[in-house]
C-alpha cells in the first residue's frame, strides 16, 4: 500500500511482492487491496504495478522459492569451491612432502652405491 502511495519503482514493488506474496490480498485500513490502489494511481509505473499485482500471490511465492533456491545453491557452491581449494592445497603439500622424501631417498641410495 505504502509503495504505491509513495511512488515506488516497479523494481521495489516486485521485491516487496517476492518477499511477501500474500500482501497482494491484504487490505489497508480503508479496506482497499493493492490492486485497487494501483488502478487509482497516477504513477508512471501504474500499468506495471497492475500487471505485477494481477499475477497473483502464487506467482510471487514461486519466484520467492526460486530466489531462495538460487541463494542456497550459491551458498553451497561457495562452500564446495572453498573445500576444493582446501583439498587442492592439502594435496599440494602432501605431494611436495613426497617429492622431498623421494629426493632424500634418492640421495641416500646414490651414497650407498658409491
Amino acid at each position: 500500500h505504502l509503495a504505491f502511495r509513495n511512488g515506488s519503482s516497479e523494481g521495489v514493488v516486485k521485491l516487496l511482492l517476492v518477499a511477501y506474496p500474500e500482501s497482494i490480498d491484504v487490505k489497508d485500513r480503508k479496506g482497499r487491496i493493492p490492486l485497487t490502489l494501483a488502478q487509482a494511481s497516477s504513477s508512471p509505473n501504474r500499468d506495471a504495478f497492475i500487471r505485477a499485482l494481477e499475477r497473483g500471490p502464487s506467482y510471487y511465492a514461486v519466484a520467492a522459492a526460486a530466489t531462495e533456491r538460487a541463494a542456497v545453491t550459491a551458498e553451497q557452491r561457495a562452500m564446495f569451491d572453498a573445500k576444493m581449494v582446501q583439498i587442492k592445497n592439502e594435496h599440494r603439500r602432501e605431494l611436495e612432502a613426497v617429492k622431498r622424501m623421494a629426493a632424500t631417498q634418492k640421495l641416500e641410495y646414490e651414497d650407498k652405491i658409491k
